[in-house]
């Protein structure tokens, strides 16, 4: 099992694929070092999810709860894609110039140049974003 970031869109069919890996970010050692010499959020600001389930504290479910719940944006907390591509990109200019800083820095930046043309494209349909954690 291996953890990763992923983008979810306010757009439930936005009309382009919106998968990204995310693995390496979210695997990436150094990241909280690189924010705050950037001055940036801590990336977990960006997620919007269920982090009882992400750190692994168990809760029974009621099996008649369990059925496809219709899927509500309000519900959760979304950012504009100016935003997440102005964040991403500040975090892939650092990489670029301090690769050493970080183990698998291509794979890093790879990700983030996913997230950032992920989010030119959400931007163009007025779309906003979260990430969530798949683990």
């Amino acid at each position: 099992m291996s953890v990763a970031f992923y983008i979810v869109l306010d757009h439930q069919n936005p009309n382009f694929d919106t998968f990204v890996n995310g693995k390496a970010i979210a695997h990436c050692d150094g990241l909280d070092t690189i924010l705050n010499k950037l001055d940036l959020k801590d990336i977990y600001e960006y997620v919007d999810g269920d982090m009882e389930d992400f750190l692994g504290n168990d809760r029974e479910e009621d099996d008649d709860f369990e059925e496809e719940q219709a899927f509500d944006p309000s519900k959760y907390k979304w950012f504009t894609a100016a935003e997440g591509i102005e964040y991403f990109s500040k975090i892939k200019t650092y990489l670029q110039d301090n690769a050493a800083e970080v183990d698998d820095a291509e794979y890093v930046i790879a990700d983030l140049d996913e997230y950032i043309d992920l989010l030119h494209k959400a931007g163009a349909i007025d779309a906003n974003w979260h990430l969530q954690i798949d683990s």
